[in-house]
């Protein structure tokens, strides 16, 4: 697993890159506070261009802007998704103990089963849009 600052800071939004296994997954960060991931194209957009909506002012925003999880194949454990698999990377792989969710409702079944299985890692999940 790495992390690493990758570029420049773009606005208040940092771009860095986690490689766990095969999969690397490019996001941009900002912001200080309880860490929240943001997997909605609407919310990441504003994020990536600058313009971080007041209400999310006062989180840590780790925002995926592209990512090779097609690398990381089935998961391991049967009753987790892909999603789910690329998720706990994340979350191992960021140190996160415990962070909120943003999704966008194509993504919320997967997220929603994640956190109904780790509930002590995703603490709140919001469905945007």
């Amino acid at each position: 697993m790495s992390d690493s600052t990758a570029g420049s800071a773009r606005g208040h939004a940092l771009r860095a890159v986690l490689t766990v296994g095969a999969v690397e997954t490019e996001y941009l960060r900002c912001g200080s506070g309880r860490p929240a991931l943001v997997l909605s194209p609407v919310l990441a957009a504003a994020i990536e261009a600058g313009d971080v909506p007041p209400a999310w002012r006062g989180m840590r925003l780790i925002v995926p802007v592209h990512t090779t999880i097609e690398a990381l194949g089935a998961p391991e454990d049967p009753t987790e998704s892909v999603l789910g698999s690329w998720l706990r990377g994340m979350l191992d792989g960021l140190g996160l103990g415990s962070l909120t969710v943003v999704v966008a409702p194509s993504l919320a079944r997967d997220v929603l089963d994640f956190a109904k299985a780790n509930p002590n890692e995703i603490v709140r999940v919001i469905i945007d849009g």
